[in-house]
């Protein structure tokens, strides 16, 4: 028997025929221990300074996830590992960046904050490094309110 084909939202095909299809799935389907989700990693134990691979633990089908939670019961022999579906959605923003002043993080990736922070020190070279956040659409939002209505001036002119 094969699983039902779920409704497509969206296609994309590239020149050379190859599609990307963006599907709706019936539910998100997580592994979990004692009702809490959890996240698999392996790592080969003879390496010394071996890296974590991290394993997929939720899935689009619960089939794949049912056979995963059996797997690890099977492995720890326990029970306690069983399948949730994820249904309280929150939409979780990436952490805006803080550059600080130490010398890696001098060097910023955003061409018009660097411009700026050249055009600042040329005005002020005794004052201290100016701290700042890259926010969405190339924002830069600085700590100090005297820099940062400095920085909106500068911009504006340009």
């Amino acid at each position: 028997m094969t699983r039902p084909s779920p409704p497509i939202i969206e296609r994309h095909t590239n020149a050379k025929w190859q599609s990307i299809e963006v599907v709706e799935p019936e539910a998100r389907y997580a592994i979990c221990r004692n009702g809490d989700p959890i996240q698999l990693r392996t790592k080969d134990e003879l390496k010394p300074l071996g890296h974590y691979k991290y394993l997929n633990s939720t899935f689009a089908y619960p089939a794949h996830a049912h056979k995963l939670a059996a797997r690890l019961n099977d492995f720890f022999k326990t029970n306690i590992y069983a399948v949730y579906t994820l249904e309280p959605r929150a939409l979780v923003r990436p952490p805006e960046v803080v550059v600080e002043d130490t010398p890696y993080t001098r060097r910023v990736r955003n061409r018009k904050a660097t411009a700026f922070l050249q055009y600042y020190r040329d005005l002020n070279p005794d004052a201290p490094f100016p701290v700042y956040q890259l926010a969405d659409r190339g924002r830069v939002i600085f700590e100090d309110e005297t820099v940062q209505d400095t920085y909106n001036e500068w911009e504006d002119a340009e």
